[in-house]
């Protein structure tokens, strides 16, 4: 797939350190916590296992931004209340731009997330961790994650 690339985990060996600090960079792009991941926990475990495994896919994609019409900034300010930012960022403008053509769940908004039904998938702003993306990927319907890094710290 064109400009698209597979992310591959690999906890053990030398290799296992640059991984996790992957993992944890990809989790934790809102820098709202210190410790993105809890390695006593069973769901980072089981994440980990998932990744390592290929039970879990992750693939990083850039994307070009599109131009805000008032549509995409409509739809980013709408997007704004259910994912309860402080702002219209950046990140929710090429957010409303990709999805413009989606309709999300207004009442499936876990996590700060939301549900895309047609792409049977949550959309996320921000990072989160490990526990709420494995109950993202537990919630029915769901089989995919999109997590946009948050430049802005304002999840609330």
């Amino acid at each position: 797939m064109d400009g698209i690339e597979q992310i591959k985990f690999d906890f053990s060996g030398d290799g296992g350190l640059e991984n996790l600090k992957v993992l944890e960079d990809i989790l934790h792009s809102g820098h709202w916590s210190d410790k993105p991941l809890n390695y006593e926990d069973e769901r980072t475990i089981l994440l980990m296992q998932l990744l390592q495994n290929g039970g879990i896919a992750v693939y990083k994609r850039g994307y070009e931004q599109k131009e805000v019409t008032s549509e995409i900034r409509r739809r980013a300010e709408e997007i704004n209340i259910y994912m309860k930012k402080r702002y219209v960022s950046g990140t929710l403008l090429d957010i409303a731009g990709i999805f413009l053509v989606h309709e999300y769940d207004k009442s499936k908004t876990e996590f700060n997330s939301l549900f895309f039904p047609e792409l049977k998938a949550f959309v996320r702003c921000g990072g989160l961790p490990a526990y709420k993306l494995i109950g993202l990927l537990e919630q029915d319907g769901c089989e995919a994650v999109f997590l946009f890094p948050d430049t802005s710290s304002d999840d609330l």
